[in-house]
């Protein structure tokens, strides 16, 4: 199980999470023009989850699969935004080896 603390409501907000469910904030953040990363942070507990996303085909991304320059377009974007979680605050990570496929 995947636990983070949660942040104040600003602070997520800040982020780019939105909680349209009152139970869970939800981050929607494109990496490229087809693929996503999702992340969805449970709000009593902390749980996370994530994913990354083909938005093509409605499956998760294998991108460690991709040829380059599209691998490191994505492996970077998610990088960048998990140093972005951590900075804040949030102990969220994306194990790359999870998208080789």
């Amino acid at each position: 199980m995947n636990i983070t603390p949660v942040l104040p409501d600003e602070r997520m907000r800040a982020l780019g999470f939105t909680d349209r469910d009152p139970d869970k904030w939800y981050l929607f953040r494109n990496l490229d023009s087809g693929t996503t990363l999702n992340v969805t942070v449970v709000k009593d507990t902390g749980e996370w989850e994530e994913l990354v996303m083909d938005e093509f085909c409605g499956q998760p991304a294998f991108y460690g699969q991709m040829t380059e320059p599209f691998q490191t377009v994505i492996r970077e974007g998610i990088d960048s935004a998990v140093s972005e979680f951590r900075a804040a605050g949030l102990t969220v990570n994306v194990d790359h080896s999870d998208y080789v496929g």
